[in-house]
């Protein structure tokens, strides 16, 4: 594997006029991570993004509630539609408690 790209400036979306984004599924901590430090290189790239948001689950076979500490130490907030409970990809509840959560897409565009 080469060098991994370095994401685009902070603010690029919001200067395009992008003001939210979503993924289908989002990767994360993988199981065993202690060990050899494999995470998805998405939530890196998160990061500079938070404050655009993220409508996603994370993939099941990664660890869940790592992935979920390491969105919060890089400032990415998880916040749910309908759900105080952070759903699995597969899942309506992975069995972790969320942030915040709305309740509908006018609720979401006014937050």
């Amino acid at each position: 594997m080469g060098p991994r790209p370095s994401p685009p400036p902070a603010g690029l979306a919001a200067h395009a006029g992008i003001q939210l984004f979503a993924t289908g599924g989002l990767g994360g901590v993988h199981r065993g991570a202690g060990e050899s430090y494999d995470e998805s290189a998405d939530l890196v790239t998160l990061g500079p993004y938070a404050d655009h948001g993220d409508l996603c689950r994370v993939k099941s076979i990664l660890d869940v509630g790592a992935t979920l500490e390491r969105l919060e130490t890089l400032g990415v907030t998880c916040g749910g539609n309908r759900t105080r409970r952070f759903p699995g990809f597969y899942l309506n509840d992975s069995g972790f408690e969320i942030d915040w959560s709305v309740d509908g897409p006018e609720e979401f565009a006014a937050y």
